[in-house]
């Protein structure tokens, strides 16, 4: 159920409309079962009915109600009873959700499905297929064209987004190839390599006269640290306490700058025979240093002294400054290379120089050289090792660097002769390439990424509405085959009520031409007389055949024939738009029975009119049934179209006129048919109840009828108003009696009951003579 619309803006003459704005006074309730809106030619009727048409789901035709005044959005809020969501909003051009339960009477029903202007043409036979083939068949047939005008709409959308995509990645791809990549969040080193990668191309003949990185040699030691080690920790422990404090007191009362101990050993060296190698004196047994001497200089004692010239000799072979800078060289040499090759091959080795390390090397080693010397000129006595370990964690330290370098620069020259190794470039390829990393390096682009989104999106959406598009048509090829059965009856029993001249027969469905639409073929009949749908100028041609009403006629036949076969009648919202177009008084009669019957029977009605005097008789027949009612009109408040609060009662006070006087002139005239005479006699009650409604004003409520002023008459005592009316209360029954013959409300068979002239006239002139009293 609609309830209210709560906002309208930018479509129609409804510029701005807001329903809380509305001046309280004016401000309408929420709307009821049955619904009346009056409003006059172009005060916005018929954009409420787009709008409820819309509201089903065909966005597109709202957008072409857009307001010529852009000053305010277009965008619609309506209140429903659908939960757990019931506000309903239009905004960018799509409703939030959708209400289908909606069927709409207008002249664009009209238009597109029966009839235009003169004609019945091949267009209105195929969307009268659908309005013959009910809901199902219409919502089938619908989404069917629906889906091809959509996959028509996208493939010519998904034309110009390729064309945009590989316009902005300058042909680099197809532009489906091209959505397919995802975005690169290395691209930049990509591109920067692939530019590399050409300009190594370009110099391909300087690569391969260009040399490899050379291998920086590691720094040896001078000898074994292991055995350096040893021999500088060493010290002898065979000489006897006694003999080795003689032998320390005799050289330490040489002077011979550190040489004493080496000076006594080639004096002991040199004896020979037990005699004294510098003045010949034999030896004896008492003389103790001498044994001393041997103790000191002995097997193991010689073997040190080889172990410590082994060093004394290693250290004066070792180059340390040559050994540093040799390496410095290399390093220096292989930088000189890398910035030729860093050009053409990425991640080259990070060479840096040793300076830093040299200087603490070089340290290391004097204090390793000091060592030794000083281990030279006391051998027995152990030194402590720990210059020897700094010096060998120096050299090590120094040489896992360099490893480190010689790792890299073995990687690197690998790729270096691989490149080398490769033929000779395509630089076109690689262009074409670099053409592609930009290309990519776009794909994350929010222009080119929103194209590809869409293009993705339209391309899945043309896919499954094909797929769709199949599923729809054999879904309508089956319902199709029992659609016609009972259709004929149906609209001929409603041309009985509104034109019962008219008949359709023989319905049937066929194709023109080359049409892949089908249409519904009927024959047209009036007084049982075929009349040709198209023009002709000797046969009798819709064209000229048939009234404007008889049109409408037919129209609405067909509306309610479809409502009737539809089902689920309860479950719809029914908006009429201006119905009684061109209806003649016996037509409007008829179509307000049918309105307030289907009213009864449907979720909820709607009747937009511009005719006051249909709208006010419409009001007085559906407050004569069990449903709610709500009445509104549409006025203009400041620049806008606004949905205001309607006392219909009040301003259709003038029926009051017109009823008099068809009454009159039939006294003076009279009425040639029935069906006039019977629209005489339906108008007896409405004047009394008229003058009653006036007179009494401040009396009567707006839904009393005549049943209920006669009611007041018979009960009224003498103080009362009305009981002056009292000698009158016989001749108004008798006229209420007879009139109710001729309305739907008591009389199923009020079209068909018979009026008697001379009777309608005697009832008339009564009427009259009660008008004077009232």
């Amino acid at each position: 159920m609609i309830k209210k619309f709560i906002k309208i803006s930018g479509t129609g003459k409804f510029l701005n409309y807001t329903h809380s704005t509305v001046p309280s006074p004016h401000r309408t309730t929420d709307f009821e079962k049955i619904n009346l809106i009056y409003g006059e030619n172009g005060s916005g009727k018929t954009t409420l009915s787009i709008i409820l048409n819309s509201l089903r789901g065909v966005n597109g035709i709202l957008t072409k109600k857009r307001s010529f005044d852009r000053t305010f959005p277009q965008l619609i809020e309506i209140l429903t009873d659908l939960t757990p969501n019931p506000k309903l909003t239009f905004n960018n051009n799509s409703w939030d959700n959708n209400y289908p339960n909606i069927e709409i009477f207008d002249i664009h029903f009209i238009n597109e499905n029966i009839y235009t202007g003169l004609e019945i043409q091949n267009t209105h036979k195929k969307n009268l297929f659908e309005i013959i083939f009910g809901a199902q068949g219409v919502q089938l047939k619908t989404d069917i064209q629906d889906i091809k005008d959509r996959i028509q709409a996208g493939r010519s959308t998904i034309k110009t987004t390729k064309s945009q995509i590989e316009i902005a990645i300058d042909r680099a791809y197809t532009a489906a190839d091209y959505c397919n990549i995802q975005p690169d969040h290395d691209i930049d080193n990509k591109i920067t390599s692939k530019k590399a990668e050409i300009i190594t191309a370009k110099s391909f003949q300087q690569i391969q006269s260009k040399s490899a990185l050379s291998t920086i040699p590691l720094i040896d030691f001078p000898f074994n640290m292991k055995d350096a080690v040893e021999t500088i920790n060493q010290s002898i422990d065979s000489i006897s306490a006694e003999y080795l404090e003689k032998f320390n007191k005799h050289k330490n009362h040489l002077e011979m700058d550190g040489q004493e101990e080496q000076w006594i050993k080639q004096g002991y060296e040199a004896i020979k025979d037990e005699t004294c190698p510098f003045c010949k004196r034999p030896f004896d047994e008492t003389t103790d240093i001498i044994e001393a001497y041997k103790q000191y200089f002995n097997k193991e004692y010689k073997e040190l002294l080889q172990s410590i010239s082994s060093l004394v000799s290693g250290a004066d072979l070792y180059n340390i400054d040559a050994l540093l800078l040799s390496v410095e060289n290399k390093i220096s040499g292989n930088q000189n290379l890398i910035e030729f090759w860093k050009v053409h091959l990425d991640n080259s080795p990070l060479l840096s120089s040793i300076s830093g390390e040299t200087v603490g090397v070089k340290e290391a080693f004097e204090k390793v050289k000091n060592l030794i010397n000083t281990k030279a000129k006391n051998p027995i006595q152990s030194q402590p090792t720990t210059e020897l370990n700094s010096f060998q964690t120096a050299i090590e330290t120094l040489n896992q660097k360099l490893t480190g370098f010689n790792n890299d620069i073995t990687a690197y020259n690998a790729r270096i002769a691989s490149m080398k190794a490769g033929s000779s470039p395509n630089i076109v390829q690689l262009e074409t390439d670099l053409k592609r990393l930009k290309a990519i390096n776009k794909r994350d682009d929010p222009t080119v990424s929103t194209l590809c989104t869409n293009l993705s999106t339209y391309t899945a959406a043309v896919d499954t509405l094909n797929t769709q598009k199949e599923t729809k048509q054999a879904q309508l090829d089956t319902y199709s085959a029992s659609v016609f059965s009972n259709y004929s009856t149906k609209i001929n029993k409603y041309l009985q009520i509104f034109a019962p001249y008219l008949e359709l027969r023989d319905f049937s469905s066929g194709y023109v031409g080359g049409s892949k639409e089908p249409t519904v073929k009927y024959a047209l009949h009036i007084n049982g007389n075929e009349i040709k749908q198209e023009d002709s100028p000797i046969h009798p041609s819709f064209k000229y055949s048939l009234s404007e009403g008889d049109k409408s006629a037919l129209a609405i036949s067909f509306f309610l024939t479809k409502l009737e076969l539809d089902g689920h009648i309860q479950d719809k919202i029914i908006v009429f738009d201006d119905p009684v177009s061109s209806f003649d008084l016996n037509r409007k009669s008829a179509t307000i029975n049918k309105l307030v019957e289907f009213g009864q029977q449907a979720k909820q009605l709607f009747v937009f009119t511009h005719n006051i005097i249909f709208a006010s008789e419409f009001w007085k027949s559906a407050n004569q049934v069990a449903c709610t009612t709500q009445c509104s009109s549409i006025a203009y408040i400041g620049n806008t179209s606004c949905i205001v609060e309607y006392d219909i009662d009040t301003e259709s006070l003038s029926s009051i006129l017109k009823d008099s006087l068809r009454i009159k002139e039939y006294l003076a005239n009279g009425c040639l048919t029935d069906q006039d005479r019977r629209s005489i006699a339906r108008c007896l009650r409405p004047a009394l109840e008229s003058y009653f409604h006036l007179k009494f004003f401040d009396l009567v409520t707006q839904n009393d009828w005549l049943g209920n002023f006669i009611d007041m008459v018979r009960n009224a005592n003498s103080t009362a108003p009305y009981h002056r009316l009292k000698d009158n209360l016989s001749d108004l029954t008798d006229i209420n009696d007879y009139s109710k013959k001729y309305h739907h409300r008591f009389n199923a068979n009020n079209e068909t009951e018979p009026v008697n002239d001379a009777e309608l006239r005697n009832y008339c002139q009564r009427t009259l003579n009660l008008i004077q009293v009232i």
